[in-house]
């Protein structure tokens, strides 16, 4: 499975689903797009241990948006220590009305 292939971004789609939250193809498409740069720039700077396609998918974009479901929509969000930028940026790509600060 490679970040970004149909394979990969379905598994995000449908583990968001059993949340009970619906993602569009242009949200994974971003989370994608992250998971691409952050890998990148993982080799010059160590910002994350996981790096297995499956479990960036899983580890990192799935737990970032888990909590949605439990919150009310924000008007902001502070996240404070996001080391790679999880769980913030996976939560503004979800919420892009939403002023963060990471």
């Amino acid at each position: 499975m490679e970040i970004g292939s149909f394979e990969w971004k379905q598994l995000i789609v449908d583990g968001a689903r059993q949340f009970n939250l619906t993602l569009e193809r242009a949200t994974v498409d971003r989370f994608a797009a992250h998971a691409r740069e952050l890998l990148k720039w993982n080799r010059k700077i160590n910002l994350t241990a996981i790096t297995d396609p499956l479990e960036v998918a899983v580890k990192h974009y799935l737990d970032s948006v888990a909590p949605l479901r439990f919150l009310p929509r924000p008007n902001s969000l502070l996240d404070i220590g996001s080391g790679g930028g999880f769980p913030g940026i996976p939560m503004k790509i979800v919420m892009p009305d939403v002023s963060a600060t990471l």
